[in-house]
């Protein structure tokens, strides 16, 4: 009885706290809604505004993108054509002269892996870390590299060459006719081995700058200078080609095989 009061004093107390409390939690409620209705609506015009940018720049990366990939495959596809016409242009010459640049090609595949691949790839990479940081003078650094590299890689494969082709060829016993075109082409196509490396090195370095429209550039004058030069061993009779068996040039001053004159029109080209 004596804690009927104390009870009824405090049952009392606490449904006014909880009454103050709901109704304060009512009106932070309110206050809520309203601050993040207000937050939602602006928001919602940021992240409009957040997305309409985002496509800008995505439309902008892609268009970037676009812009090195497009002359890049071009420069892949105008390669290709390269060798192509080379090796049609030597398959009309004759059988045997084809069997024998067949020994020699990997030689020019393995010189295009080297300096537009293996060394092209790192000193590409190398030049674009230089130019994204703005160190002008670790890019020149690079260049001298690079050429320094192209210098020893083409000296390196010609000692080889030279020294070990004709120990090839007899050691395997390789016909005397294939032979002989094989050396013939790969005498002269190793002595100017340092204008594909020169050639492939400098093309890296410029696409590590960001530029890939001058490579592209390069492969096409490579092309047309091959197949121009080339040209001057055809003959067109009744829409057919035919090779000249020989090219003359400053009135006899200078003949050469057409086997010669088909790597002697490639490496012009480079």
């Amino acid at each position: 009885g004596a804690c009927a009061p104390l009870t009824k004093n405090c049952m009392m107390a606490v449904s006014v706290n909880i009454a103050a409390n709901s109704s304060a939690s009512d009106e932070s409620q309110a206050k809520l809604y309203r601050v993040t209705r207000s937050r939602i609506s602006f928001l919602s015009l940021d992240e409009i505004i957040n997305k309409i940018l985002q496509k800008f720049y995505a439309l902008g990366e892609w268009t970037h993108n676009t812009s090195l990939t497009v002359p890049n495959l071009y420069s892949t596809l105008i390669a290709s054509l390269t060798v192509i016409f080379d090796l049609w242009y030597v398959g009309q010459i004759g059988i045997s002269q084809l069997a024998g640049v067949a020994y020699i090609f990997p030689i020019y595949m393995l010189t295009s892996m080297l300096s537009n691949g293996a060394f092209g790839g790192a000193v590409s990479g190398a030049t674009a870390r230089a130019f994204g940081s703005r160190n002008i003078f670790l890019a020149e650094c690079i260049f001298r590299s690079a050429i320094l590299i192209a210098l020893i890689g083409s000296v390196i494969m010609m000692g080889i060459f030279f020294t070990f082709a004709e120990m090839f060829f007899k050691f395997f016993e390789i016909n005397q006719e294939v032979t002989f075109s094989a050396l013939t082409y790969g005498t002269i196509l190793l002595n100017g081995i340092f204008l594909i490396w020169f050639f492939n090195i400098i093309i890296a370095i410029t696409r590590g700058s960001g530029n890939t429209i001058i490579p592209a550039v390069g492969w096409s004058i490579v092309l047309v200078s091959h197949v121009i030069i080339a040209s001057l061993n055809f003959e067109y009779k009744e829409g057919i080609i035919t090779l000249i068996n020989t090219v003359d040039l400053f009135n006899g001053s200078y003949v050469f095989t057409s086997l010669e004159w088909s790597v002697m029109s490639l490496l012009i080209g480079y």
